[in-house]
This record gives C-alpha cells, sequence and structure tokens, in this order.
C-alpha cells in the first residue's frame, strides 16, 4: 500500500495543476455598480449565505488594488457589487496568492462562503480540499467529497452541473482523485477505488466539463490500476468494494 501511497501523492501534484488551470473564468459582464456598499454586502448575504459586510470590504478593498487594466479592474468592481460569484472567487485566487498571513486567511474566509453557502460553489469547496490536506485530512476530505459531487440543480429535479460552464457546477475531477487520496491515506480503500474509478471515467459522461482534463484522466486510470493490483495482492475479498464501485452513477 506505501507504494500506491506514493504514486499517488507524486500525482497529487498533477491534480492540484489540474485545479489551477482548468477553471472557468466566466463572470457576469452585464453587471452594474451603482449601489452603497452597505447595499453590496447585503446583496452578497442574500446570495451567499456566509459573506458579511466586514469580509466584503475586504474583498472590494483588494480587488481595487490588483494588477489589471483599468476596463478589467472596472468590470471585477462592477461584478462584485453585483455580488457575482466567480469575481469573488477570482479576488479569493489573488488574495491567496499573496502569502501574506491576513490575505491568505480573507482568502480561505471567502472560499468558506461561497463553498458553504447556498451557492456551494465546486471550485472553492476544491480550494479548501487543498488549503486543508496537509493540516486536516478529514476536512479536506469534506470538500474535495463536496466537489466530487458537484453542484446539484434542485430547481433542476436534482440534475447535476445544470449551469456547470458558467456557475461552477461540477462534477470537479481534480476532486475525485484527491478524495480518492485521502481515504486511502485514511485506511478507506474501498472508497478509494470508487472515486478514482469515477475520476478515470469522468470524461465520457461530461466531455465539455471545464473541470476534465485529459492528462488528469490518464493518471486516475494508472492509479485505478495501480491501487486495484495492490487490493488483489492483500486480499482476496476487500469488504465493500462492490458497493462503493457503485457510488456514482457516471463511475
Amino acid at each position: 500500500m506505501l507504494v500506491v501511497l506514493t504514486t499517488l501523492w507524486f500525482c497529487y501534484i498533477l491534480g492540484f495543476l489540474s485545479f489551477v488551470t482548468c477553471q472557468p473564468t466566466k463572470t457576469n459582464n452585464n453587471a452594474k455598480g451603482d449601489t452603497n456598499t452597505n447595499d453590496h454586502a447585503n446583496i452578497i448575504q442574500d446570495d451567499v449565505t456566509h459573506i458579511d459586510p466586514g469580509l466584503f470590504a475586504k474583498a472590494l478593498t483588494h480587488a481595487k488594488t490588483m494588477t489589471l487594466s483599468q476596463n478589467d479592474n472596472d468590470s471585477l468592481i462592477a461584478q462584485l457589487n453585483s455580488g457575482n460569484i466567480q469575481a469573488l472567487y477570482t479576488v479569493a485566487q489573488s488574495l491567496n496568492r499573496r502569502n501574506a498571513g491576513d490575505d491568505r486567511i480573507t482568502s480561505v474566509q471567502l472560499w468558506h462562503a461561497l463553498a458553504d453557502g447556498p451557492a456551494h460553489h465546486v471550485p472553492s469547496a476544491v480550494a479548501l480540499g487543498f488549503s486543508y490536506s496537509e493540516v486536516d485530512k478529514y476536512l479536506a476530505l469534506k470538500y474535495f467529497v463536496q466537489a466530487a459531487e458537484g453542484n446539484i440543480d434542485i430547481e433542476s429535479n436534482g440534475k447535476r452541473g445544470g449551469n456547470s460552464d458558467s456557475e461552477g457546477g461540477g462534477p470537479h475531477q481534480a476532486a475525485l482523485y484527491n478524495a480518492g487520496r485521502l481515504f486511502l491515506e485514511l485506511n478507506d480503500p474501498a472508497s478509494s477505488l470508487a472515486y478514482i474509478r469515477a475520476c478515470a471515467n469522468l470524461e465520457k459522461h461530461f466531455p465539455h466539463s471545464p473541470y476534465v482534463s485529459p492528462d488528469l484522466a490518464e493518471t486516475c486510470k494508472e492509479a485505478y490500476g495501480a491501487l486495484s493490483s495492490q487490493i488483489v495482492g492483500e486480499t482476496t475479498s476487500p469488504p465493500g468494494i462492490e458497493d462503493a464501485a457503485e457510488m456514482f452513477l457516471y463511475s
């Protein structure tokens, strides 16, 4: 099992790079910015439950300092003012890249607001999974699993990813892979196998998803084969493997 864990950790970097490069960049270009700051905070509180006025003010302040063209900066601020989810996520990413303690804390708070609130924003859940993966594996697993399941549109009778291209609906391939990696580290090979299998086959069911990478799909196939062989070599009947393999309709 150590060999498989080493392989999965090596491939973890590929999963992280896939997460960084496969994020949708669409935002609402029709956003209006003619409201006052308190109203902005209230709008976002309605749309994304856990963002308070103080956190919104930090996001807005940082947005004004981002190195963008004047038009892009004006557009980003207008989108923030309208409560645009992708704009908030963009600001969180920028804050996190600055590597300053307070800025990174603010970025994580923004990701929590987007992932934990009504939006159930998939890229924010993935970002939280990576943020916690070295300090709290169970919490990291929670967010990877959330992103792996995707954003279910209740208004569409439970259909998955109805607006995944524009609203971050998922399911997210890197999250599937990393959930599988953490399940294995936490001694749950059955769940690990199910998630990595789903990662390997995701492209077949969501070929146009912005969260699918052919390179990561190949990595997942290799990891699935290695893990399957390792499990078969250690036991002839791993408990729960068949049930776990049916965990996802798209696996």
